[in-house]
């Protein structure tokens, strides 16, 4: 039996997700399904300085996520630092200015 978390798409990272073009949509969406696999597929890094917090590269686009033993749970696009210390979140932002 292979274990996998259980991976939440909340509101605000559907209407990110939504926003952006149709292959970026499925590139993103394919990344974040690597994230359900024990340990997380993909480019995934530990950040330095944050306990559980990692970081996954898709693209030009960074998503920061916290993984708690049952699952990894997806809030968005966000921008305030506070959200860090919720109890489970993945937070995507692009590692470029958009013009």
């Amino acid at each position: 039996m292979n274990l996998s978390y259980e991976l939440i798409l909340k509101t605000p990272a559907l209407k990110f997700i939504k926003k952006q073009d149709k292959n970026t949509q499925v590139r993103i969406l394919e990344a974040l399904e690597g994230l359900r696999m024990i340990p997380p597929e993909g480019d995934v890094k530990k950040l330095k300085g944050e306990q559980h917090t990692f970081r996954l590269r898709i693209g030009t686009y960074r998503a920061l996520f916290y993984i708690d033993q049952n699952m990894i749970g997806f809030q968005g696009f966000i921008l305030s630092f506070s959200f860090f210390f919720e109890l489970i979140f993945l937070k995507i932002t692009h590692s470029r200015p958009i013009n």
